[in-house]
């Protein structure tokens, strides 16, 4: 019997382990422990750590008593129902989902932000005067914020200009080059 090894084992592989069908690779495979199965909630929080959302669920599953206080100390509207306020001041829980820095024709930095709660989305405009003030919260984290602002509606459609916006819970840092929030 010779000594050298099949043409299709891998280099440095034993006649034995091509004999048997086993490669260096099912061996190292078979040696790796089996992990623990996340709960919903730990996947949910690992899911945005990473990817900054969640799949399963909105994430305001995760900060259920911290929203049900606020709810019980403030009259907060739900997105959809936006156009029912028009003109009036209202308070709104809202996820980040993306913004938008831009400048007035005057050079002063404002920002455009989309949020969203468990029934939609809403655009909340921080002009100037607010922007400056609530910058520095909205690169805080994603949410939740509670966002306070009077509801304009133009073409049917509702709109948020924010006057003050309150990261209500730390849920992950933001990333070390953020510079502003809306980039």
């Amino acid at each position: 019997m010779s000594s050298r090894r099949p043409r299709d084992a891998a280099p440095g592989a034993s006649s034995t382990a091509a004999v048997t069908g086993a490669s260096a690779i099912d061996v190292l495979v078979g040696k790796i422990p089996e992990l623990a199965e996340y709960d919903a909630r730990q996947r949910m929080r690992a899911e945005i750590e990473l990817l900054g959302l969640t799949l399963e669920a909105h994430p305001f599953a995760l900060f259920g008593e911290v929203l049900a206080r606020v709810r019980r100390l403030r009259p907060v509207v739900a997105s959809n129902d936006l156009n029912r306020h028009d003109g009036k001041p209202v308070y709104l829980l809202g996820w980040k989902v993306t913004a938008k820095r831009s400048e007035t024709v005057k050079g002063e930095a404002m920002c455009f932000v989309t949020f969203s709660d468990e029934v939609g989305r809403f655009e909340a405009s921080f002009f100037p005067e607010a922007y400056a003030r609530c910058a520095l919260e909205l690169i805080r984290g994603m949410g939740p914020f509670l966002v306070k602002g009077k509801v304009e509606v133009a073409f049917g459609v509702a709109e948020l200009v924010a006057t003050h916006v309150k990261l209500l819970a730390r849920n992950r840092p933001a990333p070390p080059s953020a510079t502003s929030p809306c980039e």
